[in-house]
This record gives C-alpha cells, structure tokens and sequence, in this order.
C-alpha cells in the first residue's frame, strides 16, 4: 500500500502535494481491502486531515 502511494507521490513531484490529496489517497488504498461508502470515506479524510495537522503543530 505505501509503495503505491509513493510512486503516486513521485509521479506529482512537480505538482504541490496538498494534505487532500494525501488523505484521498490513504482513504483510496484503505477501500481496497475495506470497501467504504462516501459518507464513511469523507469522515475518515477528516480524521486524517486533523492527525496530520495536529502532527504538523507537535500534537497539540
């Protein structure tokens, strides 16, 4: 699963790479082994959107 996300990664090394971005792409990966509907999908995007910011401020 990260090996798909960092070639995907790789390949947008010239495009900015936007937290949406990375958390659609977790959410897209988590789906293929535990399929998810949009409602369930959006929330998990939230949730990881707030852990990599809280992460970016220390966790506080």
């Amino acid at each position: 699963m990260f090996q798909i996300m960092r070639n995907a990664l790789a390949e947008q090394k010239h495009n900015p790479i936007f937290i949406d971005d990375v958390t659609a792409m977790v959410a897209e990966q988590i789906g293929e082994f535990e399929p998810m509907d949009e409602e369930t999908t959006d929330l998990f995007q939230e949730l990881a959107k707030k852990m990599i910011e809280q992460t970016e401020r220390g966790g506080k």
